[in-house]
């Protein structure tokens, strides 16, 4: 296995027959999107190391917002790697997200922060069974111990 996070991209791309561009991954059991999911605010550009763009729905599940991660090849490659790798490419990402949505002066009302960090963790575990084109983060989700259950899905 490669030690470089190229080439572990690369690698993760040849084991899943994709191209270049995030889309080209495979989707496989329902979890998470094969293409992009609607937003209220568009996907705007983060260009960040794991997020490529990012979008709001707003007030989507019970008053708080939804939050759509269209991750980079280097984000969706972390579940390649060992377990501690996964959980710094989640906190990474994470800081990534939350930077992108100040620099866009997006306000986003989530219950817990935690929980977001959650979803993205669980997204990088499950995401080469999942696959798709962005994460989706419910913003009602309160954190949850058992995030990583597979028969949960990434959802609680």
């Amino acid at each position: 296995m490669p030690d470089d996070i190229e080439a572990l991209t690369a690698e993760a791309m040849r084991r899943m027959g994709g191209g270049a561009n995030a889309n080209a991954w495979p989707c496989f059991l329902g979890m998470g999107s094969c293409g992009r999911a609607s937003t209220d605010t568009g996907y705007l550009d983060c260009a960040d190391v794991t997020v490529d763009d990012i979008g709001v729905s707003w007030a989507a599940n019970q008053g708080y917002d939804s939050i759509h991660i269209a991750p980079t090849d280097l984000g969706r490659a972390a579940s390649l790697t060992s377990p501690a790798a996964t959980i710094a490419a989640a906190w990474a990402m994470y800081r990534e997200a939350r930077s992108c949505l100040r620099s866009h002066s997006l306000t986003v009302s989530v219950r817990s922060w935690t929980a977001i960090w959650q979803q993205i963790h669980c997204h990088i575990v499950y995401q080469l069974v999942g696959g798709g084109g962005s994460w989706d983060l419910e913003g009602h989700r309160s954190a949850n111990l058992g995030y990583l259950r597979p028969w949960k899905r990434c959802a609680w």
